[in-house]
């Protein structure tokens, strides 16, 4: 497949949703620490950054899986309302953090 013709196969016309920048995605301690700090003082600042960095990435999960953008929306905002109920039964020692939540989505 040529470059011109897999870059026409993308523009389905749907909204391309942004993620963010990868190196600024917490990986392993640092997304598990935020989760953590949820789960343990209701940490709002915690919950902010987490959905900051993982609700783009979630909505184009689901985007991927076949939802159009108004459902994946409000499945990201589903999930993200699961980890605040649900951050203290996060184990780090089962999945990473970003398993964790893509596994709820």
């Amino acid at each position: 497949m040529t470059r011109s013709s897999t870059r026409d196969s993308n523009q389905s016309g749907a909204a391309q949703v942004p993620s963010p920048d990868p190196r600024q995605v917490p990986l392993g301690d640092a997304a598990g620490e935020l989760i953590g700090r949820i789960a343990s003082r209701a940490d709002r600042a915690a919950f902010a950054e987490l959905f900051r960095l993982f609700a783009p990435r979630l909505k184009s999960y689901l985007m991927r899986q076949g939802c159009d953008f108004a459902v994946a929306e409000d499945l990201m905002q589903e999930t993200m309302v699961m980890v605040w109920r649900r951050a203290a039964s996060f184990d780090a020692t089962r999945a990473s953090a970003a398993t964790w939540l893509f596994t709820i989505a």
